[in-house]
């Protein structure tokens, strides 16, 4: 090809080669990343697809998962299933669909014909997880039931457990009378705390279900009143256990040498400066008084100890 211009002529064959052969390579490169987009798209929306339904069928293990399972079943039609039928094929410019017909408009040789009844065969997804939302539907109340069921049954040995807790108490109040009995009353002490403050535990779990559940919440005040209640015994007893048990140590199975004597003055004196406090707060608890009253008279005892823990101190850092 030839053109004729008034001063001279042009060969163009080269040049419409060229960009012909340029024009032809762009769009080729541009259809490879079209049908590479194809490819990513299918294998994500098929993996979509695939979660989506495996959700609604999850049997939830506990409330917590059911009220997330109820919610998943109210949004998954706006969270996945219409954004996934407009990926595939409602989107007039960036649908599957419409990538895999621009392909097969420029014959693109490495489109697979898979592809393209993978994208048809997606089409049964919408009805697949529409059905079984429906199902679960019917069946989370149903579930919820055994739940609640679950909770209640739950509740009530809370309820029977709070008393018990508070005879326990009772026993603790009248019955643990005896400093030197201390070592023998400690698993009942330390066992009732442990009881009591698990049973604040097991009520935040009662409200956090009943919430879900849009139930009347469990009230804590009566357990809070009994641990205050219990924190005069629990404190007291502490002590008399801690100070019977190491000073016991101390003089029958450690040797005295081998005591730091500015750690064993600070605990001895930490033990003796509370209980010291605390005897001024039970004059109402007659029993506890006189408990109290015999701890502090064996710290007192063990305090004749100190220069002889200090002089072995001394020498063994010399």
């Amino acid at each position: 090809s030839v053109e004729i211009m008034p001063l001279f002529e042009v060969q163009c064959s080269e040049v419409i080669h060229a960009l012909t052969t340029h024009a032809r390579g762009v769009a080729n490169q541009m259809l490879e990343i079209v049908n590479q987009s194809v490819e990513v798209r299918l294998r994500e929306l098929q993996e979509s697809w695939e979660v989506a339904l495996a959700t609604v069928k999850r049997i939830p293990s506990n409330e917590e998962e059911l009220s997330n399972l109820k919610d998943y079943l109210r949004d998954v039609k706006r969270l996945v299933m219409d954004p996934n039928l407009n990926a595939l094929r409602k989107d007039p410019d960036t649908a599957i669909a419409f990538q895999i017909n621009l392909l097969n408009d420029f014959t693109y040789a490495e489109l697979r014909r898979e592809a393209m009844e993978e994208a048809y065969d997606m089409l049964h997804w919408t009805y697949t997880v529409e059905e079984a939302v429906q199902f679960r539907k019917g069946e989370i109340e149903i579930e919820k039931t055994k739940f609640m069921e679950a909770l209640e049954k739950e509740k009530k040995i809370y309820i029977d457990d709070l008393a018990s807790w508070g005879k326990r108490i009772e026993v603790v109040r009248t019955e643990f009378t005896q400093f030197d009995e201390a070592n023998k009353y400690a698993l009942e002490i330390n066992g009732l705390e442990e009881n009591l403050q698990d049973g604040l535990r097991r009520v935040d779990d009662f409200n956090a279900r009943e919430r879900l559940f849009n139930i009347d919440i469990t009230e804590r005040d009566d357990l809070e009143d009994m641990i205050d209640d219990y924190s005069v015994y629990h404190k007291l007893w502490t002590m008399a256990i801690d100070f019977k048990s190491l000073s016991e140590e101390w003089t029958n199975v450690k040797p005295l040498m081998s005591l730091s004597s500015d750690e064993t003055v600070s605990t001895v004196d930490g033990w003796y400066k509370a209980a010291f406090n605390l005897r001024k707060t039970l004059d109402q608890f007659p029993i506890q008084l006189e408990v109290c009253s015999a701890l502090l008279e064996a710290v007192r005892g063990f305090k004749k100890f100190y220069p002889i823990i200090e002089s072995l101190d001394r020498k063994s850092v010399v």
